[in-house]
Formats: structure tokens, C-alpha cells, sequence
């Protein structure tokens, strides 16, 4: 509801008017500023009219002023184009006859200036709605020759940016979505957010000026939706930004890639077949995406829900004023490991220094996955993981034997492992190392300690949380051990394990699992833990952090440390040497 407040004295002055005008509160003029002069201006002529008409009270002379200010600030709301539908809107409610009283005909359009059902007069009509002789002439001489229709630039024939019809709008996002229905691919579905709409990647050779042309070829001459290349990009990164063109990096499915570009080049006979491949391909991409989406949502209840992936490897210093021959130098690497809990959601990085890592296989991937277990468990006794397809790291033996472990000793009642569709395996992790990512470019980083922080600082909630192999005391807190040669005194090997995407460890069948090569297939039972058992087994050994050799560790300090720009962090990562120099670097 609006309220005034006015002052006690019924006959206000005209000179007191800036008082009740500071006391309005009207949701329109919250967030209005008024200069000054405008304020004057508009007072000085919209007063010249309301002296015209002598018979009314000052109430109503109040209430006039209010809507006068209300219509001004809501016409400024509005965009040019639609200004300009608006007034000329009133022209043709307005406008006189074109025959005079003495039968002769009009050489020019004249209108009358109506406000609230009462005559004004030109001056307090322009102020009204914010505008000037010469706009106000233009409108007048476009619906003489256009009669309603949108001004047309004199000069270039062509409707102005500010004024494009939504026809013409349309005319070019249709023929955008159709130009990438029948030449885009689609992405890997790399946003795990139900209301983000997947990415289309035009092929690489696809530029904004050769589409445009095609544009332009395809109305033909229509001079109507003709419009220039900066708009067409324009409506494009506006309404279409998630059609993109295709760069060399893209992380996309192979077979989806070939499929679309090389259809060209296929038989009439190999269509029928390739056509028929490339559908089952994507329904089942779609059914494994539809069943990690399944457990995402089922997650909030007593099964916990994990997605693993390696994606990235930052490299120390990180500068924002990067000098040319840093480019050519090999800078102190970092592994990043991520392990998100789409429960909470949250994602655990695991940030493992050059001089800390043991390697890049199934042993690493298990001491972090089991170092998780260990931290950050939250009790849950049923679990369901989701991970690429990286045999090395992910997809192995090794992995399938750790897991069949958990359920075996009882740390598990059940275990549900899944991988997507090679090339379609984009999922929530992705979307936290993102975000770091997007943190990463515009930070600085010189030491361990500013990586960490970038990793916390990523997301406002603190959804992004950094793990370190070791604490501020210098207690390590990760261990890595050899799970390979320790595992597999127990458990055999799965045949084909490679063509699997679904493993199903549970309690009831202990040493067990089930296997198949897609979510929704038929299941194969296999025994997996060995039957005859040896007498002895050997223990699980922890591996030893093997650091950084003699000729890294002078090449870090002589072409790296030169880098680093805050003076009390260069001995970090790059401290002066007391050993030997390699006979390379003297």
C-alpha cells in the first residue's frame, strides 16, 4: 500500500512541493534517482499545465502530480523499441484529421496532447515521457510513410539494434537451433544441475561470420530480418549461449564425433547401420546417465553416494602478470584427486605435491579412496560409487578386490561401483574442479598454502574442502600403500573386465559379485575371492614418499624459484640446496 505523509496545512505552497515528493513511498520511485535539474525542469512545465486548469483543488492537483512522476519513471523502464511502439501509439489515438476545416488537406501531421483525459500542452508532454523535439518530429515522419510499424535507420535500411522486432529475433535463434540440430554434437552432459541445459558444439571450422552469411542467404530478400553480423552475435551469446563452437581440447565422445562428421562420407548402405549403432550408443549413455541421476536423488537417505575422478594438475607459481619464458619452463606440479559426496554435496580435493606422489595407478587411487573412508565416513553401511572409465586408475582388479574387501570384513553391507559410457562420463565432481578452476586463473599462488586456500575459497559454502598428505605439524596424514601385491593373495582376476560397467558387491554373498555391462542388464554372478587360501600372507606394506631426485630439485631452484614473486615464500618450494649439483647444471 502507498502512503504520504503531508504536512498538517491544507493549502501546501507550490514551493513546498520537494517535501511531500521525499516522503513517497511507491515501489516505482524506490530505486529512481532524480537529478536536480530534472526535478526542476519537470516541475517548472508540468506546473504551466496544472495552472491551466484553475478549477481544481489542490488535492487533485496532488494526486496528478503523482501519476505524472509514475508515468515518467515507468516509460524510462521501458526499452527504445518499445517506447517507440508506445508513442506512436498515441499518435494514431491522437492524431487530427488530415482535411481542414476549409476542405483543403493537411502538408503536416498534427496531434493532440492528452494526459489523465485532459488537454496539455507540447512542453509538458515531452517532459512527461523524457523526450525531445527531434525524436518526437522522427516518430511523427515514420508513421506518415510506416504508419506503426518500427523506424528504419535512413542510412543502413536497417531496423536499429534497440528496435529489433521479436520476429526478427526469432527469425535468427530459429535458424541458429536448426543450423545445430543438423551440424552440432552434443556434449557429454558435463553440468550435473537439473535446470542447465546441455552443451551443442558446432564443428571447429564453424565461424559467426560465415553463419551469418548463410543467414542472410536463408531470408533471402526479406529486408525485414536483415540485420548485421554484431547483432547476430549478439542474439546469439544472449539467447543461445550453450551452442558453442567446437575447439580441438574438447573432451568429447570419440565415437559421437566420428559419427556426426564422417556421416557425410558413409554409403547409403553403411547409413542404415551407422544410423542404428550411433542410436543404441546414445540410449544407453542415457539410461547410465539416468541411473546416476537415480542415486543422486536417492542419496539423502541411508545409502551414501560418491563420484572419484583426476582430472587436473595446477602447477606452482600460478601468476596472474605471467612472464613470456615461463610458458617453456616445467613448474612445481601438484596432483589434484577429488572425491565428491553428492549427499552433502561436497567434495573432498586431495592436493598431493611432486615431491609426495608414489605413482598414478590403482595403488594411489585406492590409499586415497580408502584414506576417505577413514577421514570423512559418515557411518553409511551401503554405498554406491560412480567413476570414469581410466582402467589404470578406476576400472582394474585391483579396485574390484579392494571393494569385495570393505563388504568382506564387514565395513560394507553393500556396494553398488558404476561407470558411464566412455566419452559421456562427465559428472558432479567435474563441476567442483571447475569451480577451483575458475578461482586458479585469477589468484596468486606461490606456495602450497595459497593452492590450499584457492581450493577452500572456491565455493562461499565451503563445499570445496582441501586435503593435504600432510597437516601444519608435519604429521602425515595420508598413507600410500602396495594394494596390488597385497589384494590379490586373495582374489582372482574378472575376465573382460574392460567391457563391464556395473559391479555389485553385498553381505549376503560374501567374496561374490555381481557384474554387467550395463545398469539395467542382466547380472553374472562371480566368485571373485579365492578358494584355496594360503597359509600365509603377507602383510600390506606402506609405501615410502620417494621426494624429489638431486636434479629436479636445482632445476626448481635455478629456473622456477626466479618466479615466485612474494620473497618469503621462494624457499616453500624452491629452498637453497646443500647437496651435490648434477654435472647437467655446472
Amino acid at each position: 500500500m502507498s502512503t504520504f505523509s503531508l504536512n498538517q496545512k491544507n493549502n501546501l505552497p507550490l514551493s513546498n512541493t520537494s517535501e511531500i515528493i521525499e516522503n513517497i513511498e511507491i515501489d516505482s520511485l524506490e530505486n529512481e534517482i532524480w537529478t536536480e535539474e530534472e526535478l526542476s525542469k519537470f516541475k517548472t512545465l508540468y506546473y504551466k499545465t496544472i495552472d491551466t486548469l484553475e478549477k481544481q483543488n489542490e488535492n487533485q492537483k496532488f494526486e496528478e502530480e503523482i501519476i505524472a512522476f509514475t508515468q515518467n519513471l515507468n516509460f524510462k523502464n521501458l526499452t527504445k523499441s518499445f517506447q517507440d511502439i508506445y508513442l506512436l501509439g498515441i499518435i494514431a489515438a491522437t492524431k487530427r484529421s488530415k482535411i481542414t476545416k476549409n476542405n483543403t488537406k493537411k502538408t503536416k501531421l498534427t496531434t493532440e496532447y492528452i494526459f489523465e483525459g485532459k488537454l496539455i500542452c507540447f512542453n509538458a508532454f515531452k517532459i512527461i515521457y523524457g523526450i525531445g523535439d527531434r525524436r518526437w518530429k522522427n516518430l511523427q515522419e515514420n508513421f506518415n510513410h510506416c504508419d506503426i510499424n518500427l523506424r528504419i535507420n535512413s542510412k543502413t535500411e536497417k531496423i536499429g539494434n534497440r528496435a529489433l522486432s521479436f520476429e526478427a529475433v526469432m527469425k535468427v535463434i530459429n535458424f541458429i537451433r536448426n543450423y545445430a540440430k543438423q551440424n552440432g554434437l552434443p556434449s557429454s552432459e558435463r553440468s550435473f544441475r537439473n535446470n542447465t541445459t546441455a552443451i551443442i558444439y558446432l564443428p571447429a571450422d564453424t565461424t559467426y561470420s560465415s553463419l551469418h552469411a548463410q543467414y542472410l542467404e536463408a531470408i533471402g530478400i526479406d529486408n525485414q530480418f536483415e540485420i548485421g553480423i554484431t547483432t547476430f552475435c549478439t542474439i546469439w551469446k544472449k539467447f543461445l549461449p550453450h551452442i558453442k563452437k567446437l575447439i580441438p581440447r574438447s573432451d568429447l565422445c570419440l565415437k559421437c564425433k566420428d559419427m556426426r562428421f564422417n556421416a557425410n562420407y558413409w554409403s547409403i548402405e553403411e547409413k542404415d547401420i551407422k544410423v542404428l549403432e550411433w542410436q543404441n550408443h546414445i540410449e544407453w549413455a542415457h539410461k547410465e546417465r539416468e541411473n546416476y541421476k537415480k542415486y543422486i536423488k536417492i542419496a539423502y537417505e541411508d545409502i551414501q553416494k560418491f563420484g572419484i575422478n583426476n582430472l587436473i594438475r595446477p602447477g606452482k607459481p600460478n601468476s596472474l602478470d605471467i612472464t613470456g619464458d615461463i610458458y617453456f619452463k616445467s613448474l612445481y606440479k601438484v596432483h589434484l584427486f577429488g572425491i565428491c559426496d553428492n549427499a552433502l554435496p561436497c567434495q573432498v580435493n586431495y592436493l598431493i605435491k611432486e615431491s609426495e606422489l608414489v605413482g598414478k595407478g590403482a595403488d594411489t587411487v585406492i590409499s586415497l579412496v580408502h584414506n576417505y573412508f577413514e577421514l570423512h565416513r559418515l557411518g553409511e553401511k551401503k554405498l554406491v560409487i560412480h567413476a570414469d572409465n581410466c582402467s589404470g586408475q578406476n576400472k582394474n582388479n585391483t579396485m574390484i578386490a579392494y571393494l569385495a574387501w570393505r563388504v568382506l570384513t564387514g565395513l560394507y553391507d553393500s556396494i553398488t561401483y558404476c561407470f558411464m559410457v566412455a566419452g559421456h562420463t562427465k559428472f558432479s565432481s567435474d563441476g567442483f574442479f571447475e569451480l577451483i578452476k575458475l578461482l586458479l586463473r585469477k589468484s596468486e599462488v606461490d606456495n602450497h598454502d595459497d593452492l590450499v586456500k584457492v581450493v577452500q575459497n572456491s565455493t562461499p559454502g565451503g563445499f570445496n574442502i582441501a586435503q593435504t598428505i600432510f597437516d601444519n605439524n608435519g604429521k602425515q596424514i595420508v598413507h600410500f600403500y602396495e594394494w596390488t601385491d597385497w589384494l590379490k593373495q586373495e582374489f582372482t582376476i574378472i575376465p573382460n573386465i574392460l567391457k563391464q560397467h556395473y559391479f555389485e558387491f553385498n553381505s549376503l554373498d560374501k567374496g561374490k559379485v555381481k557384474i554387467s555391462t550395463f545398469s539395467d542388464g542382466e547380472k553374472t554372478t562371480i566368485q571373485i575371492k579365492k578358494i584355496k587360501q594360503k597359509d600365509k600372507f603377507n602383510l600390506l606394506v606402506e609405501k615410502k614418499l620417494s621426494g624429489l631426485s638431486a636434479e629436479r630439485q636445482w632445476y626448481l631452484y635455478e629456473q622456477i624459484r626466479n618466479h615466485i614473486q612474494n620473497p618469503n615464500k621462494k624457499d616453500d618450494l624452491c629452498p637453497l640446496l646443500t647437496i651435490a649439483k648434477p654435472v647437467k647444471f655446472k
